[in-house]
């Protein structure tokens, strides 16, 4: 059987690896962050960024269904299936639901990353994300299917999802009860450019003493 699909050192290469390497920075990022070491923001906003940008990217790797008539019958594939070892090619399962969990991934990662970050628009970027990340998942499940990454994603994003932020901005920076003032001030205050402008001139003052 004669398949349209060769190796692509993108998509088959360098992205998975990537992938991998970017989750192992993320993580290393948030225990960082979360133990208030040095450098914990920096790797926590490279991991999430890069695992963004893997999905983003991923999203539009070339569909693995062969061209010919032989379409129909079973081949191999990435997600799991729940019962029976093989299934006919389905332009929803096959097609359009990984491109769109991939999508919808990159969305939510970002989400997330503004939410440890403390930065405004996540809730937006989360619901989106973690809204269309649940119904793919829903519909591969529907379809007999399991894509555990996203599984995975989905319960980490839904978690962060209805996580305070007063609470993450006390954790982070509970060494420095006057900044969290100023932070959870500007979280309730998200249109008050006075608001930004005194954590943003409080940080700037407080990273100078640090370096002087």
């Amino acid at each position: 059987m004669k398949s349209s699909m060769q190796k692509s050192f993108l998509f088959d290469t360098l992205l998975p690896k990537l992938h991998i390497v970017a989750w192992v920075v993320a993580i290393l990022g948030f225990v960082a962050k979360w133990t208030q070491l040095e450098g914990g923001s920096t790797a926590l906003i490279v991991g999430l960024a890069t695992l963004s940008l893997v999905y983003f990217l991923t999203a539009y790797a070339p569909s693995r269904i062969p061209e010919d008539d032989s379409s129909a019958k079973s081949y191999p594939r990435q997600d799991t299936q729940i019962g029976e070892s093989s299934k006919p090619a389905s332009f929803l399962v096959d097609i359009l639901l990984p491109k769109l969990i991939n999508m919808s991934s990159a969305v939510l990662l970002v989400g997330m990353l503004f939410k440890l970050m403390s930065w405004n628009g996540s809730q937006t970027m989360l619901i989106v994300g973690e809204g269309t990340l649940f119904t793919a998942v829903i519909l591969l499940l529907l379809n007999q299917r399991i894509n555990v990454r996203a599984l995975v994603l989905a319960a980490l994003g839904g978690l962060l999802m209805y996580t305070s932020a007063d609470d993450l901005v006390r954790q982070f920076h509970r060494d420095d009860p006057v900044l969290v003032e100023k932070m959870i001030y500007r979280n309730h205050h998200p249109h008050d450019r006075a608001a930004n402008e005194a954590v943003r001139q409080y940080l700037w003052h407080k990273q100078d003493k640090r370096y002087n």
